[in-house]
């Protein structure tokens, strides 16, 4: 059948229109018998994740099988989900440095507390306040990242 005009399998330049479909990701289309409408329930996925396909494509008589990965998606659309996500990792690095200074100047009180009189309880009870707001942002830093990286790996 006729390919998509700016779909993935037109855009990627290895679906020939005479290829025939054998499989999506783990569904053997031959062998389920699966209707038009259950293959194209298996191609769609959300923009930007990838989906194998394998193709049957007949070749100077003989038959070879193709496989095929593809990005899900137009081009403009794949296109806007890499700026929504753009926007959420620069929303995501407001927030974390906006808590950096924020315990950047819990951190600096606390050194002005410590020049104080402090008995060696409040300087211990002090020290494991800053080590437990240091981790707190480390993995505060640390998810954000792991949450825009996992966004854009799917």
């Amino acid at each position: 059948s006729d390919l998509l005009p700016g779909g993935a399998a037109c855009r990627s330049g290895q679906v020939k229109s005479k290829d025939q479909l054998l499989r999506v990701g783990e569904h053997d289309i031959i062998a389920e018998r699966t209707s038009l409408e259950q293959v194209r329930q298996y191609i769609l996925g959300p923009i930007g994740s990838y989906i194998t396909l394998h193709f049957s494509r007949e070749n100077r008589s003989m038959e070879q099988v193709l496989c095929v990965t593809l990005m899900r998606g137009s081009a403009d659309g794949i296109k806007g989900e890499m700026q929504r996500l753009e926007r959420q990792r620069d929303a995501a690095i407001m927030v974390a440095d906006a808590l950096k200074d924020e315990l950047l100047q819990l951190k600096a009180r606390m050194e002005e507390w410590s020049g104080s009189m402090l008995s060696k309880e409040e300087e211990r009870k002090q020290q494991t306040l800053k080590n437990i707001l240091g981790r707190w942002l480390n993995q505060t830093i640390s998810h954000a990242f792991q949450t825009w990286v996992g966004k854009h790996q799917e």
